[in-house]
């Protein structure tokens, strides 16, 4: 399928690309516009092979609470107490680290 990309004359800086059997997609820029024309593949997997990097306070985990009645999380290598927005929150944060070190190990 053989597509061209042209400059749009409607919109300034805007380009449209028109495919072979005359349909016609504005795009806003020209990297969206090679992306629909074909000339750039589209890699949804793109950053697959980068390693995730987390902290050491993430990798050693955190555990709910360290302020009393205050909604908080404590870091348990180094003992940092992070105060959070609510109670909510705060077990999110535990949960998405515990799964996050399971994954991990």
């Amino acid at each position: 399928m053989s597509s061209s990309i042209s400059y749009s004359p409607i919109h300034n800086g805007s380009y449209l690309v028109t495919h072979s059997d005359g349909t016609q997609v504005p795009c806003h820029n020209l990297s969206t516009a090679k992306v629909e024309a074909g000339l750039i593949p589209q890699n949804s997997e793109q950053n697959a092979s980068v390693p995730e990097q987390i902290t050491v306070e993430e990798y050693y985990g955190c555990e709910l609470g360290g302020l009393g009645y205050t909604p908080a999380i404590t870091w348990t290598i180094t003992g940092r107490v992070e105060r959070v927005h609510n109670w909510a929150t705060a077990r999110t944060i535990v949960s998405d680290n515990e799964k996050l070190r399971a994954r991990l190990s």
